[in-house]
């Protein structure tokens, strides 16, 4: 029997990517598409909002072995910088399979352009989610908020209350 093939770090990102488009099409209401590629440019998922007045979003995919650094958030600020466009309604998201360190956090809530970081396992759990200034004001502009609750509903992965992170429609900021 030949010896067995462990998974490519190629098919794993890929497969994280999926998990990650289908948890945020889930629970955030995002319709995103893949492009990760040779040439995607920092971009592994594109997309927009579910509503009247659409945000446009980037979204990078890291399934790394530990929490993400500050210098994620700043390749991450690169990125979104060739991807604005002239509405100014686009967001950044981050997406970790481990988490992020406090200096990471910081450093994206301290940024002037608006991002998202989002602790999601490779099971597709969302663990939570950060929104900073910048991106919250331009939610509020597209009628969304962010809204974290807990259920008792047990999940097969739960062993207690289950944090729930939704985004809902409201009137629209001016």
């Amino acid at each position: 029997m030949p010896p067995r093939r462990l998974p490519s770090s190629v098919s794993i990102g890929t497969a994280y990517e999926m998990a990650v488009r289908h948890t945020l099409a889930r629970q955030l209401q995002f319709e995103l598409s893949r492009v990760g590629g040779a040439h995607d440019r920092g971009v592994d998922l594109m997309g927009v909002t579910r509503t009247p007045q659409r945000l446009s979003l980037v979204v990078q995919c890291k399934c790394e072995s530990k929490k993400l650094s500050p210098r994620h958030v700043r390749e991450l600020q690169g990125t979104l910088v060739q991807h604005l466009d002239s509405s100014g309604m686009t967001i950044a998201l981050l997406a970790s399979s481990q988490g992020f360190t406090s200096s990471t956090v910081a450093e994206a809530i301290a940024s002037r352009l608006p991002l998202s970081l989002v602790h999601i396992s490779t099971n597709g759990t969302l663990h939570n989610c950060l929104f900073n200034n910048a991106a919250s004001l331009l939610l509020g502009k597209a009628g969304l908020q962010l809204v974290k609750s807990f259920s008792t509903a047990r999940s097969p992965n739960s062993d207690g209350m289950d944090l729930v992170i939704s985004l809902e429609q409201t009137k629209p900021s001016t």
